[in-house]
Parts: structure tokens; C-alpha cells; sequence
């Protein structure tokens, strides 16, 4: 049985500007922002959170309803209710959303071009809020097929958002792990929100060079915001792919 914790439970007078519901959904989501609850954990069940709220289960219940309608909470009959966001799996398929002329998921390595605390673009700057002096991780790398190179990847994480994330993390990180796992690792990083912004450019000359390809070729530019609770963006992710031997699929949604 969960206690109610003073600190839990909702003040009338606050609540009364807006509703019950969406005061529990903050409660809920803030829980999540600080660690307390991770991703792939069990929340307690609704009437230990009505308890620890103070509040009905009705009001639980539609404040859970809300976060499971907008995929940061799953509800899994007969065995309860689990905070999901973005899971390693669901964002790797979104990340990598790459398939052959076929339809097949396409199989990759990955070749590190530079890894360095720096300062932002001007880009990043703007995205991410960030002041004179402050630094973002850096992160260049190429993606191959049959050691071919597909795709070239510029991402930036703000060092402010994960002050105990350092680039020897990076260095010494297992071949297969990837930055979500890093980030997803700091209660700052669980990912519920991607933004992608489309559009069809030329390649450079420095990008040509780095994928083989002739100076000017067609590429797609994948320009990729991830965003943490309350609407926070972690990582720049800025893609460049050439698509004649793959292309970009997008699978949105539950299977029946």
C-alpha cells in the first residue's frame, strides 16, 4: 500500500484554478522528470495513487487516460499501468527509419568522425536556449551498409541538461549503444516527443567526400528534435542521407 505524502498530496486552493485532472497528470509527469518513476516501470496502481494524490480514482483514472492517449503511459490488461515515453526500441525504429527497396529493415555500422564538448551552432543555440559560454556534446558519425556509407549524422545534446554526462561516456560506450541509451540513463533524458523536418538538399563537398558521392548529389536532410518532459529538447540531430540505396519509412501506430 502507497502512504500519502504531504508533499503528494494536492492543494485545494491551487487546484481550484484549473482541473483536478491535469494537476495529477503534472504530479504524474513530474514523478517521471525527476526519476522516480523510469521508463518501463510499473506505476502504482489507481487507487495508491488516488491515496498518494488525495484525490478519486476517477480523477487518477482520467489524468492516466490522458497520458496513455499521448503514449508516455501504457496500460497493459491485467497487469497495469507502465510508463513508456520513448523506449529504446520504439525510438530506434523511429530514429532509424530506414528500410531497402523491399521493405527490409536495413542492417548498418557506424564509423565515428569526431566526438568533442564544444560549442553549439547557431542552431543548436537557438534550439536548445543556450547562453554565451555554454557547451553541447558533438557527435559526427557515418552509417554504412556493406561498408558503404548511407548516412551522415551531426547530433548535439546540451552539457546543461546532463551535467554528470561527460565525452569519455561516449568514448567508452559499448559498440551498440547508442546516445538515447546514454541519455535515457539520466532522469533528464527520457524522450516523449520527436519533431522531423523534411526537405531535399544538395551535398557539399566536405559531406560529398565523407559519402562517397559526387559534390551537389541529392540528399535528405532529416533535421530531428527530441524532447524530454515539459517540453524540453535534449538532442539536435541533423541527417543527411543518400537514398539510392534506402529510403525512409514511417510506421506510426498500433497494429490490430
Amino acid at each position: 500500500m502507497v502512504k500519502s505524502d504531504v508533499s503528494d498530496r494536492l492543494d485545494r486552493s491551487v487546484a481550484a484554478g484549473g482541473k483536478l485532472y491535469e494537476i495529477v497528470r503534472s504530479r504524474i509527469l513530474s514523478k517521471m522528470q525527476s526519476g522516480e518513476w523510469r521508463s518501463g516501470e510499473r506505476l502504482p496502481a489507481e487507487p495508491e495513487l488516488a491515496l498518494m494524490f488525495d484525490v478519486s480514482v476517477g480523477t487518477v483514472r482520467k489524468a492516466v487516460d490522458t497520458l496513455a492517449e499521448q503514449r508516455i503511459l501504457t496500460r497493459r490488461h491485467g497487469s497495469g499501468t507502465y510508463v513508456t515515453g520513448a523506449t529504446r526500441e520504439t525510438f530506434l525504429d523511429s530514429v532509424f527509419s530506414f528500410v531497402d527497396r523491399k521493405d527490409r529493415r536495413i542492417d548498418t555500422t557506424f564509423r565515428v568522425v569526431s566526438m568533442r564538448l564544444t560549442s553549439p551552432s547557431e542552431e543548436a543555440a537557438e534550439v536548445f536556449r543556450l547562453g554565451p559560454g555554454q557547451k553541447v556534446f558533438r557527435l559526427k558519425n557515418i552509417r554504412l551498409v556493406d561498408n558503404i556509407p548511407l548516412l551522415f549524422d551531426d547530433i548535439q545534446v546540451p552539457q546543461n541538461r546532463f551535467p554528470h554526462l561527460t565525452v569519455r561516456d561516449f568514448r567508452e560506450a559499448d559498440a551498440g549503444t547508442t546516445v538515447l541509451d546514454l541519455l535515457m540513463k539520466q532522469s533528464s533524458g527520457h524522450v516523449v516527443r520527436v519533431e522531423d523536418r523534411i526537405e531535399a538538399i544538395g551535398a557539399t563537398a566536405s559531406v560529398a567526400e565523407m559519402l562517397q558521392i559526387k559534390p551537389h548529389a541529392p540528399l535528405l536532410h532529416i533535421e530531428r528534435i527530441a524532447y524530454s518532459f515539459g517540453n524540453i529538447p535534449v538532442e539536435l540531430r541533423n541527417r543527411l542521407v543518400h537514398t539510392k540505396a534506402a529510403r525512409y519509412f514511417n510506421n506510426w501506430g498500433v497494429k490490430s
